[in-house]
């Protein structure tokens, strides 16, 4: 593979974790990677969390320290993968994607997707032992070579509820039947909401 210049990180970002820039930085340095862009799913086929222009917010508060790494909202509803990375046209830098597990299995159906899959080089990230093997058949299934699957057990996945949900404006976010708080809240003061 020749050597890139950006990165794309496509994930839900619902709402972004530690884990998600755990790996954000990770892949940014594993690869050399002058720039990342972190690129949250404009619709998802399970319920969401929090809404889009909240994960962006989230997002941007997130990485504001990390000036490598960039957020961009994609406009279009299926995953078109090149489509993105040509509407970013960043100095037409050669690029790399990574994906997490999730939106592999939920784009799966989708032949942009595939076709991308098929021609280039990526990254997906694996929760569990269980998910990077089931990756790693579907991929074979599909004639899909030109990939790598990091298994991320040990990065910071675990949710707390304590930090935030004693806050209101913060928490308003969020659904408050899932209750899906993350840890750490990376840097957010709840006067970013208000």
């Amino acid at each position: 593979m020749s050597k890139v210049n950006i990165g794309y990180y496509f994930a839900a970002f619902d709402p972004i974790n530690q884990a998600n820039l755990e790996q954000a930085i990770k892949f940014r340095d594993d690869y050399h990677l002058k720039t990342v862009f972190l690129i949250p799913e404009r619709s998802s086929t399970v319920n969401q969390y929090t809404h889009i222009v909240h994960r962006m917010k989230l997002i941007d508060q997130a990485i504001k320290i990390h000036h490598s790494l960039k957020s961009y909202e994609a406009s279009q509803k299926i995953l078109n993968i090149q489509k993105i990375i040509n509407s970013i046209n960043y100095h037409n830098s050669a690029n790399l994607i990574m994906l997490n597990e999730a939106v592999v299995f939920e784009h799966l159906h989708q032949q942009f997707f595939l076709k991308y899959l098929s021609k280039n080089h990526f990254v997906v990230n694996a929760s569990s032992l269980a998910q990077l093997n089931q990756l790693k058949i579907i991929f074979h299934e599909l004639k899909i070579k030109n990939y790598t699957i990091w298994l991320n057990e040990n990065l910071n996945q675990h949710f707390s509820f304590n930090q935030v949900l004693k806050n209101q404006s913060v928490r308003g976010l969020l659904n408050s039947s899932k209750r899906y708080i993350i840890d750490n809240w990376l840097y957010l003061k709840p006067q970013d909401f208000v």
